[in-house]
């Protein structure tokens, strides 16, 4: 179960120019107001990890349309990125940090993808 520390990390740890998701709530608003929130973050990640459905509100994904160039005119002129919600982020982060250990273990040496340090040949 993470601790409330390690939580911390990871929310210190997402970038602050990361635009706010669909809730609204930047990662600034999670950094600069974690004394007041870290209680029901923690108490959201471990239910969470306890197998508790998460809400449909923390999967929110907003996406939106960059365009590549100055006059788009057809769907290949833009690039789609996701805007998550920082709930989101910081359940993959932690995610992330726990499987980083296990793949490597899992994944057979002949696999390439997912393992930090391999790398795939031609």
């Amino acid at each position: 179960m993470p601790t409330q520390e390690k939580i911390k990390d990871i929310v210190l740890s997402i970038d602050k120019d990361s635009v706010a998701g669909s809730d609204g709530f930047s990662s600034v608003f999670f950094q600069k107001c974690w004394d007041f929130i870290n209680n029901d973050i923690h108490e959201a990640v471990r239910d969470f990890f306890c197998g508790t459905p998460m809400p449909r509100s923390f999967k929110a994904t907003t996406i939106v349309l960059i365009p590549k160039v100055e006059s788009p005119q057809t769907w290949s002129d833009f690039t789609p990125i996701s805007l998550c919600n920082v709930t989101n982020k910081i359940l993959c982060k932690l995610l992330y940090k726990k499987l980083s250990l296990s793949l490597p273990n899992l994944i057979s040496p002949a696999q390439s993808g997912f393992v930090t340090g391999r790398l795939i040949s031609i």
